[in-house]
């Protein structure tokens, strides 16, 4: 993988290269530390002056910031558009959003943004918990004793957005109960019986329930997907480094249609007196452009995958001829993706039957007409419109050139990485404590069609401990610590395709685990 490194390096030079020919701090938009004062203005005045001023360098001075929203607001705290060349440095500052519902930035258009340093976390917290007193077997329902540090089980954006929960390890925090499942839904909002007990009715089969005794922790997960941390749309050479979270509403760092994107030395922290972190996926990554570069990161007590990198399907309107067609983001109308999300020449192009479990076909790329959604593939192809709503067009220029190296992933639900992806090197990287598998290599061809498959993949010299212990993982008789599959809809494995090429395990230690690895539809597998 020395290419990959060359490229990472090579990333990591432009994103520290966006040296300011202006040096600011946010006391000059009206913002201070450690007042108590709410800090949202100022920050908004700084960033409006970002746009007009490329190679602007900000530095916020040590201490707390409180930045808020009206009540109930979703989506982003701050917007930024068509940004250049702007680095936020902030070592030592803390910025506390006192809205639960909301995120901090959205990035649109933006190129070469660095931010660096600060730690962000919420008061009050997006998600409420507490002891199970008494569990009522007939009507499903549990009553529970909040915890003193947690907010009410009734506050207005826990009962709007706290759909499901689920149960948790009271002497490990962020970690789930072994052997529950790892998503409960709720039958209707939690009602205050008495100060501070609430009735919580689950939807839940019979042999649940019965597993749920007094004392054991649950927790009601407030999440809005609509409100990440950040998202970044349709930007170029993205660094976030040394950013430490306590918390989100949603998930914590999203990328959409973008290109060069770099993590580094992040963290995702459980709060002192929290039972968990943040509320959705650390990184989530679709429709990007590489290298992505995600090193040196801790992610603790989340409650969705730390790493999910995949790409969605274009969708067939007119098969012009057997070698053009026009493809659209969406299935019913043509709709464009922009800049990195856009097929290029040279991509090559997978057409996935997900009905069937069937690749029709793989071609590539040869003359691309963005405007009309109109491609030429260097290949004929089979007559696809009588298939047209079961089929996928996937392109592998997406999330090629990955590198995931030496982060630890603990105490958290679901997968570590959920990957789809080429040229990929994922090594010297601690799992422990994830309710699922730790590397899961797979497409989604539900609802989401999440896809595709991998391929030039090399697993490396990572170390997995006491992972998939929840009754999903359990039930799931496919599933391995390491699980490479392919699926067709709605989820059911297929049996004979080619779909995951070159994969290399070299290694990897495996401890406290109840299985070991299930490795399906490789082409060119190598273990040791």
């Amino acid at each position: 993988m020395n290419l990959l490194h060359g490229l990472f390096l090579t990333l990591g030079l432009a994103c520290g290269c966006c040296a300011a020919q202006n040096t600011v701090s946010l006391a000059d938009f009206g913002g201070a530390p450690d007042d108590g004062l709410d800090d949202t203005a100022a920050f908004q005045n700084l960033f409006s002056q970002a746009r007009n001023q490329p190679g602007l360098t900000v530095l916020l001075e040590p201490g707390v910031y409180d930045l808020a929203a009206e009540e109930g607001a979703f989506g982003s705290l701050f917007v930024l558009r068509n940004v250049q060349q702007f680095t936020m440095n902030g070592e030592g500052a803390i910025l506390r959003i006192n809205t639960p519902t909301i995120g901090l930035f959205k990035l649109i258009g933006c190129v070469d943004v660095s931010l660096k340093g600060f730690s962000v976390g919420y008061d009050p917290v997006p998600f409420a918990w507490g002891k199970v007193v008494e569990v009522e077997q007939q009507s499903g329902t549990i009553i529970v004793e909040a915890n003193p540090e947690s907010p009410s089980f009734v506050e207005p954006w826990i009962t709007k957005n706290g759909l499901w929960g689920y149960f948790m390890d009271d002497t490990v925090p962020g970690r789930l109960t072994r052997g529950m499942p790892n998503v409960l839904f709720l039958k209707a909002p939690p009602e205050e019986t008495a100060v501070g007990t609430f009735a919580i009715p689950l939807t839940c089969p019979p042999d649940v329930l019965r597993k749920i005794e007094p004392g054991m922790v649950f927790m009601l997960n407030a999440r809005e997907n609509r409100s990440p941390l950040l998202i970044a749309q349709d930007c170029r050479n993205l660094l976030l480094e040394r950013i430490i979270s306590y918390g989100s509403v949603g998930g914590h760092y999203l990328a959409v249609d973008s290109e060069g994107l770099s993590f580094i030395g992040c963290e995702a922290k459980i709060g002192r007196g929290m039972i968990k972190g943040g509320n959705a996926d650390f990184i989530h990554v679709q429709n990007a452009r590489g290298p992505i570069v995600i090193r040196d990161n801790v992610v603790e007590g989340i409650s969705d995958d730390a790493i999910n990198l995949y790409s969605k399907p274009f969708f067939l309107l007119d098969q012009l001829e057997p070698r053009r067609l026009q493809l659209s983001a969406d299935a019913r109308t043509f709709a464009p993706r922009k800049s990195a999300g856009q097929l290029r020449v040279g991509d090559g192009l997978v057409i996935f039957d997900r009905e069937k479990g069937e690749i029709v076909a793989r071609t590539r790329i040869t003359s691309v007409f963005p405007e009309e959604g109109i491609v030429d593939v260097s290949d004929p192809l089979p007559e696809l419109m009588s298939r047209k709503e079961a089929l996928g067009f996937y392109g592998t220029g997406f999330n090629r050139g990955v590198l995931i190296e030496g982060n630890t992933f603990k105490n958290s639900r679901r997968f570590g990485v959920f990957l789809k992806a080429y040229d990929v090197e994922l090594s010297k990287n601690t799992f422990t404590g994830l309710s699922g598998p730790a590397i899961f290599m797979c497409n989604e061809p539900g609802s989401y069609r999440e896809g595709l498959f991998c391929e030039n993949v090399e697993i490396v010299s990572n170390r997995i401990i006491d992972c998939g212990f929840s009754s999903n993982f359990d039930e799931n008789k496919n599933w391995g610590i390491i699980t490479i599959e392919a699926l067709r809809a709605p989820h059911i494995p297929i049996e004979d395709i080619d779909a995951f090429h070159d994969i290399t395990l070299v290694n990897n230690v495996i401890e406290q685990c109840t299985r070991g690895m299930n490795l399906r539809n490789i082409t060119g597998l190598k273990t040791q």
